[in-house]
């Protein structure tokens, strides 16, 4: 179980105890640090230092979080930064950017490279981007907010506006997909976003075994689903009802498993799981069924009226969504 202060990862909680994570200081190339993680105090303490591109140099820590903050499959020797997965020992991502997010520059026309090829300036949270903006994107923006400069979250939306089509010309966005795509954010609310790209922690385990205790899952025909979550396609749900969740488990009834806005609804109920934690079940059963059924009815609403809406799971965050009262179609 991992413990966050304003979205920075700062410790863990294993069986061991509390370890704390300690991230490298910034560079004066940055305007943040390359947020790897570089020693580990408390329960479980150690240290570890990187080649440029993030290969391990020298060194041990616990936790899997490592070069940029990323995850380290140890099992592949692999980095998961969202979109894809990255190899620091060859320097490259395994897969080809699904976008090209600054083609004027030359470094970026290489789908598989990492940061520009300059690793000791740039970083990319997200496998789209190094976090260095576009400088004629941030123009335009700024002349469409009255001067205005953008947050990190609005350069994240913009990347999600190239990967899925609006309804403009050529798959542009408009003003009216901004909107609505604002109303989806604002119904899920910070604490519900801030979960988006976590596994939850006890609780959430505990309700997704009490979900499968006894049941023979091979018969379930599981599958991936939204934000490291599991679909299981079964009659297994509460009469009259078309699907229900489990701490990270989605149950589906066969006829249903293609609904899109439906899916959404009950992954809104695996953020609220991921936020409350092991008292999720009681509070939603004897306290606040409509509170927490609300915001899961009103998004998936929203999926229904507009089919062109993005799988907001498939994206990571930069952090907390920042509501917007004004926007025009020059974004």
């Amino acid at each position: 179980m991992y413990y966050y202060a304003n979205s920075q990862r700062v410790a863990m909680r294993t069986a061991a105890g509390v370890t704390y994570i300690h991230s490298d200081h910034p560079s004066l190339w940055l305007r943040a640090g390359l947020g790897s993680t570089s020693v580990t105090s408390g329960a479980q303490s150690g240290d570890i230092k990187y080649f440029p591109y993030g290969a391990t140099r020298s060194g041990a820590v616990s936790t899997t979080y490592k070069f940029t903050g990323q995850r380290l499959d140890d099992s592949t020797g692999l980095y998961y930064y969202g979109a894809r997965y990255y190899d620091a020992a060859i320097g490259r991502f395994v897969q080809a950017d699904s976008i090209v997010p600054s083609p004027g520059n030359p470094q970026a026309l290489n789908r598989y490279s990492y940061v520009y090829n300059n690793p000791l300036r740039y970083t990319d949270s997200t496998g789209h981007d190094p976090e260095d903006w576009d400088p004629a994107w941030v123009e335009r923006y700024k002349a469409a907010h009255g001067g205005s400069g953008p947050t990190e979250q609005d350069w994240q939306d913009y990347l999600l506006s190239l990967q899925y089509p609006g309804t403009g010309p050529n798959g542009a966005w408009t003003e009216a997909n901004w909107l609505v795509y604002y109303q989806v954010t604002s119904w899920l609310r910070a604490d519900l976003l801030s979960q988006i790209g976590q596994t939850g922690g006890f609780g959430v385990a505990f309700y997704t075994g009490l979900g499968i205790l006894g049941v023979n899952l091979a018969n379930w025909n599981l599958q991936p689903g939204p934000g490291g979550t599991w679909i299981a396609v079964s009659e297994m749900v509460p009469p009259g009802q078309a699907a229900w969740t489990f701490g990270n488990l989605i149950i589906m009834i066969p006829s249903v498993k293609g609904d899109i806005p439906l899916l959404m609804h009950e992954y809104v109920h695996v953020l609220q799981y991921r936020f409350t934690g092991i008292g999720y079940g009681p509070d939603y059963l004897l306290w606040r069924k409509d509170a927490y059924e609300k915001p899961a009815r009103e998004v998936r609403l929203l999926y229904t009226q507009h089919t062109w809406l993005p799988p907001i799971w498939a994206f990571p965050w930069a952090g907390v969504h920042a509501q917007h009262f004004y926007w025009t179609t020059a974004q």
